[in-house]
């Protein structure tokens, strides 16, 4: 059932015992006798019931295009052809080259700096980022991006950035962001108050929080605000980040979280006599009690059982259950002894809550690289390059969204005709304003050269 169905549609109209039996007596008819079929279960004497009916055929020949389609694809998934024979087989060797060539690198030396244990735990973060990203849609059967992994694989110097950068995408909130007008069937345009400039500002801060972030100290921030004098005409703190797009990588990141605890719960219970006891304090290597056998009765009904994080800090009544750890911090800082969660093992992003320099935002409000180095206090000698970085993630973001504009899944409908399919790729307001924010911020970069003399003049 489509949305013509629900309450109030055409399909509403129809009686549903004529309906099945039409729809039978259709599929032994020839295309062009359907109307008849149709025609008789709706009573089409005055306009307005010929036009539940045309509506009602409408979705039924959408529906008739899409079980179409489907058995032709479930027909091509099940045909075994030498093509596919070859592509089953090349893809069965590329997963065990993956899979030795893994096994080689986690075996090595460098990365058992805590004892044997360590190499299982590289395998299993090897294995859980590749079953992630999959279950994700990021990377296909044979460890290739794929669709949005494309674009997260093209920003890998930005990592985990891009995976933010890919659930933002991914929300369609940039949609609302970037929206400045409704188009109508009748093709007019009703416009909001935003203006061009508005939207890449808004999205221009939004990035800022994700790639070439750099931290503000908090008594510096605190400084500019009681002299505000000190700034000059720079912003030098970015504002928040926008709280919708904080809600996503919040829920991202917490679905995240809860997977990577899954798996080292299975790893925790399968290693469980190499892992031992937890019962030895870091530090000092006391141990209580030392043969483990100590427990109250009385109490041992009452303790949430731990096999992640650190009993000594379950004491203070934590769980280590997937939602009880918030951030990416908290996980890999109280794990039991024997089990390391790098940060990096995880495709996250966390929002740091605390100051950022505004340099992005401002170089693009003034275009003047002298004033970064006055009021934002960059270096003068990283502050070109790390503009050119913000261009260049800038330029390849609209470019794979471009490309994926003119993708056909993204263009056509089901069956090659007829409906859109709607997504943030073919959204043409989300194409302009990404085209626009990329070359100005590039043409702002670009004539760093021209107004160097004056930005460097005004800045002593």
């Amino acid at each position: 059932r489509r949305g013509g169905g629900g309450k109030g549609g055409p399909m509403a109209h129809v009686n549903s015992r004529d309906l099945a039996y039409s729809l039978i007596e259709m599929a032994e008819k020839p295309k062009n006798e359907r109307l008849e079929c149709l025609t008789s279960i709706v009573d089409d004497r005055n306009s307005k019931m010929k036009a539940v009916r045309d509506a009602a055929l409408e979705e039924v020949r959408f529906a008739t295009a899409a079980l179409k389609k489907l058995g032709e694809i479930a027909a091509q998934s099940e045909a075994e052809t030498p093509a596919t024979v070859a592509e089953r087989e090349r893809a069965a060797k590329l997963r065990e080259e993956d899979a030795t060539a893994c096994e080689r690198l986690v075996n090595t030396p460098l990365f058992q700096p805590g004892g044997p244990l360590m190499s299982a735990q590289y395998a299993l973060a090897f294995r859980f980022t590749a079953e992630y990203l999959q279950k994700e849609g990021m990377m296909n059967k044979s460890a290739g991006p794929c669709d949005l992994g494309c674009i997260a694989s093209l920003l890998c110097t930005c990592e985990p950035a891009n995976f933010a950068a890919v659930d933002l995408l991914r929300s369609r909130h940039v949609e609302q962001m970037v929206r400045r007008y409704v188009e109508a069937s009748d093709g007019t345009k009703e416009f909001n108050d935003k203006t061009p400039a508005q939207v890449q500002e808004s999205l221009i801060s939004v990035f800022a929080h994700l790639f070439g972030a750099v931290k503000l100290p908090q008594w510096h921030a605190q400084h500019l605000r009681d002299h505000p004098e000190k700034k000059g005409g720079s912003s030098v703190v970015l504002g928040e980040l926008d709280s919708k797009v904080r809600e996503i990588l919040e829920v991202h990141s917490r679905h995240a979280i809860g997977a990577a605890v899954e798996y080292w719960r299975a790893f925790a219970a399968c290693y469980a006599a190499e892992l031992g006891e937890d019962n030895m304090l870091p530090f000092t290597g006391c141990a209580w009690p030392k043969d483990g056998s100590f427990e109250l009765p009385a109490l041992a009904g009452m303790s949430a059982p731990a096999s992640v994080r650190s009993r000594f800090v379950s004491l203070s009544g934590h769980g280590d259950r997937g939602e009880d750890f918030k951030t990416v911090g908290e996980l890999c800082g109280s794990l039991r002894r024997g089990l390391v969660i790098d940060p990096k093992f995880l495709p996250v992003y966390q929002v740091d809550d605390g100051p950022q320099n505004a340099y992005i935002l401002d170089f693009w409000r003034d275009g003047l690289l002298g004033n970064l180095v006055r009021y934002n206090k960059i270096g003068d000698n990283s502050v070109w390059q790390m503009l050119k970085d913000f261009a260049l993630v800038l330029t390849a973001m609209h470019k794979s969204l471009d490309r994926r504009c003119k993708y056909a899944p993204y263009k056509r409908g089901i069956h090659g005709e007829g409906r859109q399919l709607e997504t943030v790729f073919s959204d043409p307001q989300v194409q302009e304003a990404f085209k626009l924010m990329s070359a100005d911020f590039a043409d702002k970069f670009n004539n760093i050269g021209k107004t160097a003399d004056a930005g460097w003049a005004n800045s002593k």
